[in-house]
């Protein structure tokens, strides 16, 4: 029998659903579910599924570069099955454009992986690609789960990709009854504090143990943060969460991690999806930064000395510094603002070390090229989404690293304690000293107290200065028992008093001599506290210089723009070109596109229109230009299409924006 190539894609599709529904068939006892995502195709792709061996609780789409579908739900009985087909565009391999997917399944520690074409190359491409993957699910199961990953590879304007995933907590197996007189009641499960606590939330952020994915909860500021926990903020809240050694972590909009630094260990944090600012500051291991070395029941053991952080593309080692992540399943960005950080691609084994003022990306195939990025307007941008972020990502540098810091003031002692001191609490400085910590003991009869502020004023009354602190677990593991903040200022010889926001809960006893108990570490001002450099200003200016500003293209014409920095006077500066672009009623900042190093020489920039432009679509692009501490605008270039007119930033940078957009 001789097939027509139309006839033989139809008995494909036709051998695929039957295979699809013989399955579904076999394990009849089990729901079947499924669904073609998305109902209209994504760059040519689109992904068909069923699933049997779980439950589906929960559904959540979004729509990007990587458009994707998160399932969540229950593991059932028998087997975790997903199958089903993956529609790609038609190779073109002259181009290099063609699709290929990986297909996961897995439960507890057993996994099973399909790729597709194997080898991964665009000769050995389809239009289409079958799929059907099984594990069994044993009794008593914590977790499983699925990922259909499909990637179009486009050398022209970027990859784009389509993934379903899902995940399915474990069902208890029931305990065997015991035969007694008398029931014995159940072992409570033994979790550890990670020593981490919330120092602020904003909106609703939620909880929940690592071996429970359906124990969300809502996070309190008073809430203990076991080791392994789940931490999530939505699309209006935020968190902050701080440890011992004052390292902070500031969890953006749409974000969730696992927290796991277990006292006296390097901590290591799991960011599963969103984005995260850290602060991640390093001390000398057994170091005790906030009382003597006799002072045990307030000694919480050696201090970490690292930080481990997992990604989906990437493993990160980080010994004190400032940095950000991002997150999206499919790709993971590290942008470090201040000191270093060796980043390991988990599928490539490479390994990056990436400075401040750095960026790079990390996808599945490997990464991306190391761009610059602005530390400075970024932590602008995040202090005004969470007020006060930039105080907490302040970097104290060699200090710490030295061990100049030291207790010059402290009135703690082993003596029972009461609230609400009846004398001002005050210190007496011989020497100039940089104070890095100032410290409040709120025991409050075993309740902590939620942390507010914490403040100095000098002999005369000055008020020099007020923090607002962060809360630290006490003696028993009793939630805010110490207050923490971080003033970072120069005090001459002289007597002083700290002012605490709330001397009702305040300790003192009469051992203090009824001072309210608090410690105090600094360093003497021979051992200076270092800070980034502000970027220096030079003298001189420039503009920059775009020809043509206008031009008259068909499609499938080639265009050239030539951009030339001018200096003037002594400028001999690096200028950085930044593109922004407004297309279809939104925004896209392209951010950094080139840096032109003196002595200038013009850089020259040709594409070929594309033939793709919806007609009557008009784009403004912007071109700025930044260099030696001085912003300039570099003017908006226009484009002409016969039927419509797009002003275009840099040529085909916006339009690759605009196809991006439109598929």
């Amino acid at each position: 029998m001789i097939l027509k190539n139309g006839n033989m894609k139809n008995v494909q599709k036709v051998c695929c659903l039957f295979i699809m529904y013989a399955l579904a068939f076999s394990l009849t006892i089990q729901p079947v579910l499924g669904d073609t995502f998305p109902a209209a195709e994504f760059n040519g792709l689109q992904i068909t599924y069923s699933v049997s061996g779980a439950s589906i609780t929960s559904t959540e789409d979004k729509v990007d570069f990587t458009t994707s579908r998160t399932l969540k739900g229950t593991l059932g009985t028998g087997n975790l099955m997903v199958s089903g087909s993956a529609k790609a565009s038609p190779p073109s391999c002259g181009g290099g454009f063609y699709s290929y997917i990986t297909v996961s399944v897995w439960v507890d520690g057993n996994k099973k992986t399909y790729t597709a074409p194997d080898p991964v190359k665009c000769e050995s491409a389809s239009e289409s690609y079958s799929f059907s993957l099984s594990v069994p699910i044993p009794a008593g199961a914590n977790e499983g789960g699925f990922i259909i990953s499909e990637t179009y590879v486009n050398p022209r304007f970027g990859d784009r990709g389509l993934d379903v995933s899902g995940t399915f907590g474990g069902t208890p197996v029931p305990p065997t009854p015991v035969v007694t007189t008398t029931p014995v009641p159940p072992t409570p499960v033994s979790r550890i504090d990670s020593g981490a606590r919330f120092s602020g939330i904003s909106g609703q952020v939620e909880i929940r143990p690592d071996n429970d994915p359906n124990g969300w909860r809502l996070a309190k500021p008073e809430t203990i943060i076991y080791v392994d926990d789940h931490i999530k903020t939505d699309e209006d809240s935020t968190a902050i969460i701080g440890f011992a050694d004052m390292s902070t972590f500031v969890m953006k909009r749409d974000t969730e991690v696992v927290v796991s630094p277990p006292s006296g260990q390097d901590s290591k944090l799991k960011l599963i999806f969103g984005r995260i600012w850290v602060n991640f500051k390093k001390t000398i291991r057994g170091e005790d930064i906030y009382g003597n070395e006799d002072d045990t029941y307030r000694k919480l053991g050696k201090y970490r000395e690292g930080m481990e952080v997992e990604l989906t593309q990437a493993d990160l080692g980080i010994k004190g510094t400032i940095f950000a992540l991002e997150e999206t399943g499919s790709a993971s960005t590290l942008k470090v603002a201040d000191g270093s950080v060796q980043i390991t691609h988990k599928i490539t084994g490479e390994n990056l070390t990436i400075y401040a003022g750095e960026k790079v990306t990390a996808g599945k195939r490997g990464f991306g090229s190391i761009q610059r990025f602005d530390a400075e307007s970024e932590l602008a941008e995040l202090e005004k989404e969470i007020p006060g972020s930039s105080r907490l990502m302040e970097k104290i540098t060699s200090t710490q690293a030295t061990g100049a810091i030291k207790e010059i003031f402290t009135n703690t002692n082993i003596g029972a304690v009461y609230n609400s001191p009846t004398s001002p609490t005050t210190f007496t400085l011989d020497d100039t000293y940089k104070i890095t910590t100032i410290t409040t003991y709120h025991w409050n009869d075993g309740s902590g107290a939620y942390p507010g502020t914490i403040g100095l004023k000098d002999s005369r009354g000055n008020k020099l200065g007020t923090w607002t602190a962060t809360g630290r677990a006490g003696q028993g593991g009793v939630s805010n028992a110490y207050w923490d903040v971080t003033p970072d200022i120069v005090l001459a010889p002289g007597t002083y008093t700290i002012i605490d926001s709330d001397s009702s809960t305040w300790s003192q006893n009469s051992e203090s001599n009824n001072q309210g108990i608090a410690w105090i570490k600094g360093v003497n001002q021979t051992s200076v506290v270092t800070r980034t450099p502000t970027p220096k200003r030079i003298s001189g200016d420039f503009t920059v210089e775009i020809s043509p500003m206008e031009m008259t293209v068909n499609p499938g014409d080639s265009m050239r723009f030539t951009l030339t920095v001018v200096p003037e006077g002594d400028f001999n500066e690096p200028v950085e070109i930044y593109v922004k672009i407004d297309a279809l009623g939104q925004e896209k900042n392209l951010g950094r596109v080139k840096i032109i190093n003196p002595p200038y020489k013009p850089y020259v920039f040709e594409s070929a229109v594309p033939g793709e432009i919806p007609k009557g679509t008009t784009i403004t692009g912007y071109v700025t230009a930044k260099g030696g501490g001085l912003e300039r605008d570099a003017g908006t270039v226009t484009v002409n299409v016969p039927g419509f007119e797009i002003l275009l930033a840099i040529g085909a940078l916006g339009m690759a924006i605009l196809l991006r957009k439109r598929r």
